[in-house]
């Protein structure tokens, strides 16, 4: 009977391991995927499925990225230090180099979104066109969406050409800040310097206002 018992508990523990085996097998693949997913949407704006609302966040978070470091090199905050991987670039590094790599990998991965919803987009028009052609459904009901699509894809294209032109000109326009803002402090401290040498000028005149201004019988040869 005892051993009839053990038989029973390998089988029974046999069983519970292969079904416990058998469901992380199962389960793997979807923890995988949320894994890699998660790791995409490192972004505010991979949140989002439709264009223009991912659109209108991108466009704002990058904003930010930007007013954020531009209030830190107004205030002399952040840090300046030089670094050549942006692995080693910190958060509060206001470089351009390390503000300018943090922004291109927010836009690689705002572009390669925009690019799978255009793939999207052009794979639906693939089969609208060729569903008219076939003769299996009718312009009336694939034309609408044909010119939707159409003008979703144009938008896209569109986008994709803007954004990338408005980040090279942010990041020049950042740039040419970190250059010009140190000298116009510069400029700045040599102005109130010649104010205030003015102003003492102006105090200095008022002791020499007693003195005469004009010399008198200059061309004497006596004493006067």
């Amino acid at each position: 009977m005892r051993e009839i018992n053990m038989q029973l508990i390998r089988k029974s523990t046999k069983f519970v391991l292969i079904a416990v085996i058998s469901l992380a097998l199962i389960a793997l693949p979807f923890y995988v995927r949320q894994i890699k997913a998660a790791s995409e949407q490192k972004y505010e704006f991979s949140q989002y499925s439709m264009v223009s609302a991912k659109q209108n966040v991108y466009h704002r978070i990058m904003n930010g990225h930007f007013n954020k470091r531009i209030r830190a090199l107004i205030n002399d905050e952040g840090s300046k230090e030089i670094v050549n991987d942006k692995k080693n670039c910190e958060d509060n590094n206001i470089t351009t180099f390390c503000v300018a790599s943090e922004a291109f990998d927010m836009f690689d991965q705002y572009r390669k979104e925009l690019i799978a919803e255009l793939d999207n987009v052009n794979e639906e028009l693939d089969l609208a066109r060729q569903s008219i052609e076939e003769g299996s459904l009718k312009l009336f009901y694939q034309g609408p969406l044909i010119g939707y699509n159409t003008e979703k894809k144009a938008d896209i294209e569109n986008e994709l050409i803007k954004a990338e032109k408005a980040l090279d000109l942010t990041i020049k326009a950042y740039n040419e800040m970190q250059i010009a803002y140190p000298l116009h402090l510069e400029y700045q401290e040599t102005i109130n310097n010649l104010e205030k040498y003015r102003i003492h000028l102006e105090s200095i005149e008022s002791y020499t206002e007693s003195y005469p201004k004009l010399f008198v019988n200059a061309t004497t040869t006596e004493c006067t």
